[in-house]
Formats: structure tokens, C-alpha cells, sequence
């Protein structure tokens, strides 16, 4: 197991706290769009009205723990360190989505009759994002071809595996393992935890960023296209793996992956009296929206991950 960078608990004592303003914001719910509160660590934690894990910062690996005082604020606490309580407050902002502008998708949902009744709920939502890339393309391996609830609890076993607790303010915290961590394990380990033929392709990728002939990060200096080319030449990733690291990893949301069976599951109910939709009726529901079909699609999928489509 990885000690997460124990020196940045030092001060515990003398914690930061930074406030981001919000409006019509659910911290419960945008996070809860991605994990569940009975699947935990992966590597998030939370209850109600709070969210803490370990993040990366500057190559620094931070607890932050952030809680929702209202639909109006949020509150950031990390221990005093050498990363700045600006760079943490920006971060955990990317990260939350709150710079993303769900107006547009929220009003269009509101004017179609299939689904304005969940507008309300969605409008709550903002898109949540990784840690990092590396993070969201381990997910999305992960979450190949299984339910969002078997791949939650297979990431958690890879958490647990690899990183070793650190405690603050009477809570543990975790980070996500970097390409290392995951190697140090082996691929018959991997499989182990749960991840059969997948554990080679993620041993694969962990293996071309050892030798330095992969930066997963520099995808987000990258076109969307750009992006979408270097990861479809990676061995294990295709199609739906592009479009779901757009979405979590890099923050594309005029992309969405239309093969989904979620999606589809979920347009064929709202839309095809409850027969799952092909691809091409995914599309034509997307296209009902306009350019801010995609988002609208995400969105609804947070929702029905939440419960909010029931």
C-alpha cells in the first residue's frame, strides 16, 4: 500500500477553510450521480452533505473535505500546507462542475414533455469530474460492459489494495492509485480484484506512462479529436471508452457515448414504451435538443443513476 503524502497531515490541527459560492447546486447530488454511498471508497467518501478524499494538487496529494452549508455555498477544508487554498478552491470548483453552464440543457428539458418533470432534480446537477485523466480512463476500462454498481465496487477493491488510509478530523481519507501503485500489484492480482482480461489492458496503460510514452494529462491540452485518436490507439479502449473519459476526464460535454446501454435502457423508457432504443433513437432523442443534446443526456443519466427517473 501508498502512505498518501503523510507530511501534508502535519498541521492537522490548523485546518483551511475556503467557502465557493453556488446556486441551485447539490453537492449530494452531483457526486452521488457517480458513486454510491453504500460502495465506498472509490476513492470518494460522503455522507448527506459532504464529500472527502485525497487529491492531486501540483504532484502534491491533498485531503480535502467539502461540505454543503446550503443550496447557496460549499465549504472546503484541507490542512495547511504548501498548495495554496486558491489552487485547492479552483480545483475542487473544476472538479465539482460548477463552472459548467447547465442553463441551457436544464430549459430545454423543461420544454420537452417526455422529461420535464425531472427537471426540478436535474437542475441540481452539475457534471463531476476525475481527479485526474489517468483516473478516469482506469474508470471507464473498469466500467466496460458491467453495471455502474459492479464496476463502483471493483474500484473500490483496487482503492482499498493500493492506498493506505490517511486520518483527519476523525474521517479516513484515500486517493486514487497512480500508474505505480497499480503495477506494484500485478496482473494476476488485478484480475483478483475482480477485472479478468481488463487487468492487461490497464497494466498496458500503466506501462506505456512508465516509460514515458504516455501522458494522460496532456490529453486535456488536446482538441477533442486529437484526444479521441491518441486514446483509440490504446489497446482496451474504444469508442464508449473515448466518449466516457471526454465526459469524466476532460470535461466534453458536446460528445456523448450513444451505445451505452444506460442510454439507452433510459430513452427507450422515457420514449419507446420502455423497449430499449437503438443507437440511431438515441441520436434522434438527442437531436430533439439541439447542440445541448449531449449535456442532456448526461444529465439524465445522473438522474437516473440518483433514482431521480423512478
Amino acid at each position: 500500500m501508498v502512505a498518501s503524502d503523510r507530511y501534508l497531515m502535519a498541521n492537522e490541527s490548523e485546518l483551511m477553510a475556503t467557502h465557493i459560492s453556488t446556486e441551485c447546486y447539490s453537492l449530494f447530488h452531483t457526486v452521488h450521480s457517480w458513486m454510491f454511498h453504500d460502495i465506498q471508497p472509490v476513492p470518494e467518501c460522503t455522507s448527506d452533505h459532504s464529500l472527502w478524499r485525497i487529491f492531486s494538487l501540483r504532484e502534491k496529494r491533498l485531503p480535502v473535505l467539502v461540505k454543503q452549508d446550503s443550496s447557496e455555498g460549499l465549504t472546503v477544508f484541507h490542512p495547511r500546507s504548501s498548495v495554496s487554498s486558491s489552487l485547492v478552491k479552483d480545483r475542487i470548483s473544476t472538479i465539482l462542475g460548477l463552472g459548467v453552464d447547465t442553463t441551457g440543457a436544464i430549459e430545454a428539458i423543461r420544454q420537452d414533455e417526455d422529461v420535464a418533470r425531472y427537471a426540478g432534480t436535474l437542475r441540481l446537477i452539475r457534471p463531476y469530474q476525475t481527479d485526474t485523466v489517468f483516473e478516469s480512463i482506469i474508470k471507464a476500462i473498469i466500467q466496460q460492459q458491467i453495471s455502474f454498481r459492479a464496476a463502483n465496487s471493483i474500484t473500490r477493491r483496487l482503492v482499498l489494495a493500493t492506498q493506505e488510509p490517511v486520518s483527519c478530523e476523525g474521517l479516513q481519507f484515500h486517493g486514487f492509485p497512480k500508474h505505480d501503485d497499480i503495477l506494484s500489484l500485478g496482473r494476476d492480482r488485478l484480475k483478483a480484484l475482480g477485472l479478468g482480461h481488463k487487468a492487461e489492458y490497464i497494466s498496458d496503460i500503466c506501462k506505456e506512462i512508465e516509460r514515458g510514452e504516455f501522458s494522460p494529462e496532456r490529453l486535456r491540452e488536446e482538441t477533442y479529436s486529437s484526444a479521441a485518436s491518441t486514446l483509440g490507439a490504446i489497446r482496451g479502449i474504444g469508442s464508449w471508452t473515448i466518449g466516457a473519459v471526454a465526459i469524466s476526464g476532460l470535461g466534453h460535454f458536446d460528445t456523448f457515448p450513444y451505445s451505452d446501454l444506460g442510454i439507452r435502457r433510459i430513452v427507450g423508457r422515457l420514449v419507446h414504451r420502455g423497449q430499449r432504443a437503438s443507437i440511431e433513437q438515441v441520436r434522434a432523442f438527442r437531436n430533439r435538443f439541439g447542440k445541448i443534446g449531449d449535456l442532456v443526456l448526461y444529465l439524465l443519466m445522473c438522474g437516473e443513476v440518483i433514482g431521480a427517473l423512478s
